[in-house]
């Protein structure tokens, strides 16, 4: 028998997505792209209100064999039906089916914004979609499982990759639920900067306890048509990106016909959802979506589809939120986190600002006292407290987990395994702020191996200038550099340790994770006895007064890896609790030792 040209493409297609790469057959009709042509009718289905799935009719305006890539198809639609017309392109349709004669075609997944009178759709094969299944299943929740590329497979690009003429991937809008106006204005920048718009409008609670959990009952509403989401939040808040199912077979299924964060192989959480209702927008509208229970995971994240299947569950950080109110009253939040070094620390970040936010009745009366833990499986826990106030001292403290979580996900040596991050939140009554004003030597002129006496004067916010003594041991010897006393918060004091750049001294995991224990909360004072020695931050450890000879090494070109150098060593450092965030300095005293 002679196979005609479109069936052996198609013939071929179904030798690569074999049991020996993804574990099942293809039964479902396909039409191969050879047979599509213009004036074709057909359907595409998707669901508009609850879990219904419906039907709307297009035809077959032309297909263009090189879109977003070379050799890369699209298959552009026109809706025929005039509520389409109306309302253009909507978020969430990402992956609605495509049928004709029966067969299925491909999947809904560019538009046009700002149409006219029109709904003019652009579709990724179900061929090109089918591809992305002869990857296999990542193992990895980042994409770094090292696999090689089949043959013909589309590699990841950019979610707002440009078509012709501006057609643009339909949006996976970024659905959020429980965060307020003001945190997500807050972080909006951040977002803006990794190509996503957020939508506070496009999420409703649903499913309150989406952990990673069998749901069987909602597997079964993943049917082609039906609404699915990517989670990178769930829990007591809600971050997710709604699209739609285009294939499902077994516990296997695609959606989408376009990236989400185009980062290959991947561990996304996959829950079901329901629609609400359409919101209409001149720009582009959107579905309002409300997310269900987690049933799975999405494994594959390429330029034509997501694929996932259905309950085997991605690894994710349990976040706990404890809030102690003034009157001893506790409040917890939870969130199961998706794993991922980008998106990740920034969902985090968000959720603590919003439960920081939310418990301030009185937000530029109360301060609080955040004490943090992050469980990295094979190291002892990451201990960090810092104190803040109002209601810009909540985004400082969410922006400064943020650059932590970051450089803990970031490192270059391995993806860390994080188990949970704990936040415990003391809530207090009144402004706890203190203000170093001056600082004074009292005990006359130093001598090595005597004690240096010091007065400091400080201010409570609000309140009356108070006094403080502070003595200092003097070295017996003299140092080798000039000798200075340095007064000041938590952030003087970790300069002294930290050089240049710490982090060109890490050499592994453990060492980022030793820096980041090395914090010092700012509701302390700290006094600093430093003298001039050249040194090196290695291994996330200062190393003070090295010798030439160690410096030459890790200056060369040629050195395995480079260190942060230090300025100066610290000889003795005295810790002043102040039980409030600590402003004001740093005092510098030059100190002469001459005997």
């Amino acid at each position: 028998m002679i196979l005609s040209l479109p069936f052996f493409r198609l013939f071929c297609l179904l030798l690569i997505l074999s049991p020996f790469s993804w574990g099942g057959e293809i039964t479902t009709p396909i039409m191969p792209l050879s047979e599509v042509k213009p004036g074709m009718k057909g359907e595409w289905r998707t669901v508009v209100s609850g879990t219904t799935i419906e039907s709307f009719p297009l035809e077959v305006v032309d297909v263009i064999p090189t879109f977003v890539g070379p050799k890369q198809p699209v298959i552009f639609c026109r809706a025929l039906d005039d509520h389409q017309k109306d309302i253009g392109t909507v978020a969430g349709m990402s992956g609605s089916p495509v049928y004709i004669d029966g067969k299925l075609v491909g999947a809904y997944a560019y538009g046009f914004p700002w149409p006219k009178d029109q709904a003019l759709v652009g579709l990724s094969p179900i061929e090109e979609m089918l591809k992305v299944l002869a990857y296999g299943k990542s193992s990895t929740v980042m994409g770094q499982d090292g696999s090689s590329i089949p043959a013909g497979a589309p590699g990841p690009l950019p979610l707002n990759q440009e078509g012709p003429r501006g057609l643009k991937p339909v949006p996976l809008l970024l659905s959020v639920a429980g965060f307020s106006s003001s945190v997500l204005s807050d972080f909006s920048s951040e977002w803006e900067g990794l190509g996503f718009t957020l939508n506070a409008l496009s999420a409703v609670g649903g499913n309150e306890d989406n952990a990673v959990t069998s749901h069987p009952e909602d597997s079964g509403l993943l049917a082609p048509g039906s609404a699915v989401a990517a989670v990178l939040l769930g829990g007591d808040f809600k971050v997710a990106a709604a699209g739609t199912v285009t294939w499902k077979e077994g516990d296997t299924l695609l959606a989408m016909g376009h990236p989400f964060l185009s980062q290959g192989g991947v561990r996304i959480p996959m829950a079901s959802a329901e629609i609400v209702d359409i919101v209409q927008s001149y720009e582009t509208s959107f579905k309002l979506a409300k997310i269900g229970a987690t049933v799975g995971s999405f494994f594959q994240d390429r330029l034509t589809a997501m694929a996932g299947e259905v309950g085997v569950f991605a690894p994710v950080t349990k976040l706990v939120f404890n809030v102690t109110t003034p009157k001893g009253d506790v409040r917890s939040y939870k969130g199961d986190l998706f794993q991922n070094r980008d998106l990740g620390p920034l969902v985090a970040a968000m959720a603590l600002s919003q439960t920081i936010q939310s418990t301030l009745d009185a937000a530029f009366e109360q301060s609080y006292v955040l004490k943090t833990r992050i469980e990295v499986e094979g190291f002892a826990p990451i201990l960090q407290s810092h104190v803040a106030y109002g209601p810009s001292g909540a985004s400082m403290l969410a922006k400064a987990f943020l650059s932590d979580f970051r450089l803990l996900l970031n490192n270059r040596f391995e993806f860390p395994k994080v188990k949970a991050v704990t936040f415990d939140i003391t809530l207090q009554e009144g402004i706890k702020r203190v203000e170093l004003l001056e600082v004074q030597v009292t005990s006359g002129k130093p001598k090595p191996g005597g004690v240096l006496e010091l007065q400091l004067k400080l201010k409570d916010f609000l309140g009356p200038i108070r006094k403080a003594v502070v003595h200092i041991p003097l070295p017996r010897n003299r140092p080798k550099g000039a000798v200075e006393l340095r007064v000041g918060g938590a952030e003087m004091a970790d300069v002294a340790y930290e050089g240049d750049d710490p982090r060109l001294g890490f050499r592994s995991l453990g060492d980022v994770i030793t820096y980041l224990r090395s914090f010092r909360s700012n509701d302390a004072l700290y006094i600093q006895l430093v003298q001039e020695a050249p040194g090196m931050q290695l291994g996330g450890q200062a190393m003070a007064d090295m010798p030439k000879s160690v410096f030459s090494l890790y200056e060369t070109p040629k050195a395995w890896f480079k260190a942060g150098f230090l300025d100066v060593q610290v000889l003795h450092e005295v810790v002043l609790p102040q039980g409030g965030s600590c402003v004001g300095g740093p005092c510098i005293l030059g100190l002469n030792l001459d005997t």
